[in-house]
């Protein structure tokens, strides 16, 4: 992973993920100066057999993994803000082993009908694991040059329940690279990294997620509500302006489903600017 520019720097200021260090200078944001990176076997990708909700809308999805929204574009710059939440058991439970997994991310690429290109995606993520809530700071890039095979966990970065992130994305930020910038508003803590990556998919994506763990989806904890918020994209950056979901290309409403078609995690309706959502587990 190469360096990101330093805070204060041309080239922080002049384009690449120039909005995280305005956000992150304004909330007089602590920059890690160093990373390490674990890999863990949980993935992100789309899972197969996603399909159009007619019971909903002609734009809206049912998945095995992912609820949130899409918009099918090719963004220089996507953004979202969530808090993270505390996660618990299900009731009744539903795991055997007593684990559950989910993900809060923002992506580009990777989307239902989006084409061959890769998924770049940067989030939180929040598991029970024998009653005990476990929550960090991750990304993962799916697919073409750069394919990290899981997600690996920023480890410097500590989150935790409750607190507030912001999340950029940019791409091409430079030739076959990638910029991903995480921001824990709530202790001024930020992480950005410079990723390789070959082309992106037509799409960027906004989603509360069940991971693949084990080659399986995995069981969902009881999240309550998460609240998407600043959810746009700059299709020109650094010096176009943010168009917000509902100005996005199809903006499609993605609902995670059980194998038998059970909703289990369901978005509602964009907030009145476009930029936001509530998603909430059921």
């Amino acid at each position: 992973m190469a360096a990101p520019p330093q805070p204060g720097s041309a080239a922080a200021k002049s384009g690449s993920l120039a909005g995280l260090y305005a956000m992150a200078e304004k909330h007089h944001a602590t920059w890690l100066t160093s990373m390490s990176c674990t890999l863990v076997r949980h993935n992100h990708a789309l899972a197969p057999g996603s399909k159009r909700n007619t019971a909903t809308s002609a734009t809206a999805y049912s998945t095995y993994n992912w609820s949130g929204y899409q918009v099918n574009d090719v963004p220089a710059f996507t953004t979202g803000e969530w808090s993270v939440p505390t996660v618990i058991v299900p009731q009744p439970p539903t795991s055997s082993i007593n684990r559950y997994y989910s993900a809060t991310w923002v992506g580009d690429g990777g989307g239902i009908n989006s084409g061959s290109g890769a998924l770049v995606q940067a989030g939180t993520e929040q598991d029970v694991i024998n009653g005990v809530g476990q929550y960090y700071a991750w990304y993962e890039v799916v697919g073409g040059t750069g394919d990290t095979g899981s997600e690996l966990v920023l480890n410097n970065l500590t989150i935790h329940p409750g607190d507030a992130i912001w999340t950029g994305i940019q791409y091409p930020a430079g030739p076959g690279n990638a910029y991903l910038g995480v921001c824990d508003m709530t202790l001024n803590t930020c992480a950005s990294l410079n990723v390789p990556t070959s082309a992106v998919g037509n799409s960027a994506e906004w989603i509360m997620e069940a991971p693949t763990v084990g080659g399986v989806t995995a069981p969902l904890p009881n999240y309550g509500t998460v609240n998407f918020t600043g959810a746009c994209s700059y299709m020109v950056w650094p010096n176009g302006t943010c168009s917000p979901i509902s100005a996005g290309t199809a903006p499609a409403q993605i609902q995670l489903v059980s194998a038998t078609g059970q909703p289990l995690s369901v978005p509602g309706p964009l907030n009145s600017a476009g930029t936001g959502f509530t998603t909430s587990f059921l």
